[in-house]
């Protein structure tokens, strides 16, 4: 996979689009692809997992991850990179999304609402080819995604 950072002007050709994954706990995944407006095409070229205004995964690799943390809630691993497991009398009652910053509170996720993420993020993925993604897959930065949120919340 041939991996690099966006470009600002990325935005040019890029749009944004955000499924949320859990509403009430503020887990949104955002899908960005690339239109082609002489083929009349989307193509998706990221998927990134966003918790209340932190970036949690910034590339495909991250995001699928993520969803893979999901899967496996039951199993738990030590290993676990954005989801932690939090167990009560040695047994499983939720997952904690890994913060990224003192500011934001915790998120906790239930094996339901675990289950019920990894397949809306599925469903997403569907009649999508992810051959350019793969091919030349954007790492959108924090600062890039964020900026561009910013953008977005002021021109609404």
């Amino acid at each position: 996979m041939n991996e690099y950072i966006a470009p600002p002007s990325v935005w040019e050709y890029l749009e944004l689009n955000k499924v949320w994954l859990n509403r009430r706990r503020k887990i949104a995944l955002l899908r960005f692809f690339e239109v082609d407006e002489k083929a009349k095409r989307k193509y998706i070229r990221n998927f990134a997992i966003l918790v209340g205004n932190e970036i949690v995964t910034s590339c495909i690799e991250e995001t699928m991850q993520f969803m893979e943390e999901l899967f496996l809630f039951e199993k738990g691993n030590v290993q676990n990179e954005f989801l932690t497991v939090v167990r009560k009398d040695n047994k499983i009652t939720n997952l904690k999304v890994n913060k990224i910053s003192e500011e934001n509170e915790n998120s906790y996720i239930s094996i339901s609402a675990a289950r019920a993420m990894y397949r809306m993020i599925n469903h997403t993925m569907q009649g999508y080819s992810m051959a350019r993604a793969l091919d030349h897959d954007y790492v959108l930065t924090p600062e890039i995604l964020v900026d561009y949120l910013d953008e977005l919340e002021e021109s609404a």
